[in-house]
């Protein structure tokens, strides 16, 4: 309870008076008597106060209740509904909280604090906390037992992502939702321009500083591999020696000077404004020249190599990012055999190419290089089905589905070989119908594999005279089709991707339209999808494997440690940690391969004078229980005070007559 207008309360004080006058008021009793033998006895009542009777004891009872209710009353006195001291912290466990002054990190400060904020709860007080790393957890619900508490915040780990702050926010609201009066603060190292409904506690000082590797890139250059660096400093210039090291062996090292980096020459870490905003340092490591010149070192030629690392000797606020690894990128050019019925086979063994198809045009022309000796006009002509990315059969079938590379099937014979596909008899639709059927998008399930063949591609533009449908199986979806039955479909048989056309590009006007060649070319990029789309990975980067065809098992590892084995199919993976994570794929024939992913900070991580942009706590949700309002008690006390007045005046009467 709670007093809107607490001057009133000064009335109390005639409680007290009122008291004090039935205390020194004197009654004494009137009796008539005969004769004076008893003036002598009453000298009694003269000198003793007579005992307050019952009466009188009532009507001092009703008029300091009538008092006490009437300051009341003024007072205005507001019932609010009970609610406990609940914190909400959140903790920042990003990267950039391991910035440290050489004795303490940021994270160790907030996790003092924390423990200082755990030693207040009690049975009011009540404390949830919460971790903002790569993924946002709850450590701590609505606990008052302050040793748990503080267990708890101790064994606390900071990671090397980056800060999921939405998804902490997010944590507190629903914690929040339970107690509209509980207070949120984020404990981190940065200030933000927008900050709502929660109170930020910056745990940066002003004299940290940070030197850090950003990239770390190569490039063949006339046969010969040049690595370039890019860094940073935070907070000053700062002199260092950058080492570069291939396979293992030192091969470089320099002195550098690294630019100081500051976004804000006014930000909170500078009021002196003095520091001032430079770009990136490079420094560029090349073997294709013999002399050094400005920031190019120059090394022993390397015209192949497995691994690099760079490195830089900085005794800054953080080692985390003072070395960066880099793997090589394999051959990027695929190996495509092309079968078809439409390529004629001279007596030599070579292909007569006089009655080409729209198809190996385009394939040619969206730049697949296509050798002689791997186009055929039959199956019973190839050697082999394997080490080919792609194997594209053109009105013919293999025996067998290959294992080590994609597939089409353009105008099958029969139902594709290997899949549980089904391909229908013949329609064919006559002249004056031709119009009547077009070659149409199928149904949108929104899936990859859809939006890969489908995309930029248009609708009803082409027509078909002959078509078989494409009865579908798991796995594949259907991405053209003609009078409603599919004639297009893509998938995946295990880890070998699929694509199935089941009419002739000679019996369409399609290759006279723009979307022929967008088709090939969405077919190519589907088919010869590369494992890993990246080479270098930031930490608590998902990362999205694309199983190569003919793989039987994956094996994920982390610096040499398997964390993981699986059965061949596309999936994904959380790098939730600094170092060199491998996926080893191995293939039905029994060869291995291994796919590295090396990781490192976000560069606003390294960044140790970032300043947020926006950080807002959520509305409560709406189907949390409405907060009770504020009763005032003012006008149930006048009534008290009215009722006491009509008993106050009735004991008066009766007293008195």
């Amino acid at each position: 309870m709670k007093f809107l207008q607490p001057l009133g309360l000064l009335g109390l004080l005639a409680v007290p008076i009122i008291i004090l006058i039935y205390v020194i008021k004197s009654k004494y009793v009137q009796k008539p008597v005969s004769s004076t033998f008893i003036w002598k006895r009453s000298l009694r009542y003269v000198k003793r106060k007579i005992p307050l009777n019952f009466i009188v004891s009532l009507l001092l009872i009703l008029q300091i209740l009538t008092v006490t209710v009437a300051s009341l009353a003024i007072s205005r006195p507001t019932i609010v509904p009970f609610s406990s001291n609940e914190t909400i912290i959140i903790i920042d466990s990003s990267a950039s909280m391991l910035t440290t002054d050489g004795e303490k990190t940021r994270f160790d400060l907030a996790k003092e604090k924390a423990i200082e904020m755990a030693d207040k709860a009690g049975d009011n007080s009540r404390i949830s906390i919460i971790s903002a790393g790569v993924e946002a957890k709850e450590l701590i619900h609505r606990s008052a037992d302050k040793i748990d508490i503080t267990y708890v915040i101790d064994e606390l780990e900071c990671g090397l992502g980056e800060t999921d702050i939405d998804g902490a926010l997010k944590i507190a609201s629903t914690i929040q939702a339970e107690n509209t009066d509980s207070k949120i603060y984020f404990y981190t190292d940065k200030d933000y321009d927008t900050v709502e409904r929660l109170e930020v506690v910056n745990f940066a000082r002003y004299e940290d500083w940070n030197a850090a590797i950003l990239s770390f890139t190569d490039a063949n250059v006339a046969g010969a591999y040049e690595f370039k660096a890019t860094l940073a400093s935070y907070g000053r210039d700062t002199e260092t020696v950058i080492s570069l090291y291939v396979d293992g062996k030192l091969c470089n090292s320099k002195k550098i000077t690294i630019n100081n980096v500051v976004e804000d020459e006014n930000a909170v870490f500078d009021p002196n404004g003095e520091n001032k905003s430079m770009e990136p340092t490079e420094v560029l490591f090349t073997s294709n020249k013999t002399n050094e010149v400005g920031n190019e070192v120059y090394i022993n030629r390397i015209t192949s190599y497995s691994d690099a690392k760079i490195t830089i000797s900085s005794e800054d606020g953080m080692a985390y990012d003072n070395e960066y690894y880099l793997y090589s990128k394999e051959s990027s050019n695929p190996r495509v055999m092309f079968v078809s019925k439409w390529v004629e086979m001279t007596d030599q063994g070579v292909a007569d190419l006089s009655k080409s198809t729209f198809l190996l045009a385009s394939l040619r022309n969206l730049g697949l290089r296509i050798e002689t000796k791997d186009i055929h006009k039959s199956v019973s002509e190839v050697e082999a089905y394997e080490g080919y990315d792609l194997y594209v059969f053109d009105g013919v079938m293999p025996e067998s589905l290959p294992i080590d590379g994609a597939v089409w099937f353009i105008d099958p014979p029969d139902s594709p070989v290997g899949t549980q596909l089904q391909i229908g008899s013949t329609q064919t639709i006559s002249d004056d119908t031709l119009e009547k059927f077009k070659l149409t998008l199928g149904y949108n399930s929104g899936s990859e594999v859809y939006k890969a063949i489908s995309k930029n591609m248009g609708s009803g533009r082409a027509s078909l005279r002959n078509y078989r449908p494409i009865f579908l199986a798991d796995g594949y979806e259907s991405i053209f089709e003609c009078n409603g039955e599919t004639v297009i479909t893509a998938g995946a048989e295990s880890s070998t991707r699929t694509v199935v056309i089941s009419f002739d590009f000679h019996d369409t006007n399609l290759p006279v339209y723009i979307d022929f060649p967008l088709l090939i070319n969405n077919m190519i990029k589907y088919s010869l999808k590369e494992s890993l789309e990246k080479r270098s990975f930031v930490v608590g980067e998902t990362v999205d494997f694309f199983a190569p065809a003919g793989s039987k098992t994956l094996t994920f590892k982390k610096d040499g440690t398997v964390l993981n084995v699986m059965s061949a199919r596309d999936t994904s993976y959380v790098l939730d940690s600094l170092g060199s994570y491998e996926i080893e794929v191995e293939y039905t024939n029994g060869d291995k391969k291994s796919y590295m992913m090396p990781t490192h900070l976000a560069e606003d991580e390294s960044n140790s004078k970032s300043i947020g942009d926006t950080v807002v706590a959520r509305d409560i949700p709406s189907a949390s229980a409405p907060k009770t309002e504020p009763i005032e008690a003012w006008p149930y006390l006048i009534a008290l005070l009215l009722i006491l007045l009509v008993i106050e005046w009735g004991v008066y009467y009766r007293d008195e007559f």
